[in-house]
């Protein structure tokens, strides 16, 4: 089902209102929401599992997969881009996916000009993987915050978008 954004950019497919996949000719490009910054890197989790493996599963029952990732980068761009190549590696290296990320300790925004993170991710292992994800790129990437109106309450809402390309 495409449809056309508001950028002019065609929605190829849309799994749910956590991300949509974008037209690109070579690679995976997703468009991730989020009402917070954290809400938008946990999405972005959810976004690059379900691209690794099409029956993503929403709880999952045994063998259940934890991890603790610390990410240190320069920008929340940056520092997300490094956060999901570092669960991408533990994908790979465990053939498992992790849809779910518990944040412990989270500064998108830097700390002394270093954005920082520490999380807890979870998952299960798979038997395959359906798209093989070489890596997050810096490519296109991007983060960027749009405000809404919500014109009964003249109240004003932050909202955030991040644009990812997974080099396939």
């Amino acid at each position: 089902n495409t449809k056309l954004n508001s950028d002019n950019s065609d929605v190829i497919s849309e799994y749910s209102d956590r991300f949509q996949i974008l037209e690109h000719t070579a690679d995976n490009k997703i468009k991730v929401p989020g009402k917070t910054m954290e809400e938008l890197y946990k999405n972005a989790v959810w976004a690059m599992a379900s691209i690794l493996t099409k029956n993503l599963k929403l709880k999952t029952q045994n063998k259940k997969l934890k991890e603790i990732i610390t990410v240190k980068s320069i920008d929340r761009e940056v520092l997300l881009a490094d956060f999901l190549n570092d669960i991408l590696g533990e994908s790979h290296i465990n053939l498992a996916v992790y849809p779910e990320a518990k944040f412990i300790d989270y500064h998108p925004e830097g700390v002394q000009r270093t954005a920082y993170l520490k999380a807890e991710i979870s998952g299960y292992p798979i038997e395959r993987l359906d798209e093989d994800i070489k890596a997050v790129t810096y490519h296109d990437l991007s983060i960027r915050e749009n405000s809404r109106k919500d014109n009964q309450n003249s109240r004003k809402f932050a909202n955030w978008e991040a644009t990812i390309l997974f080099d396939v």
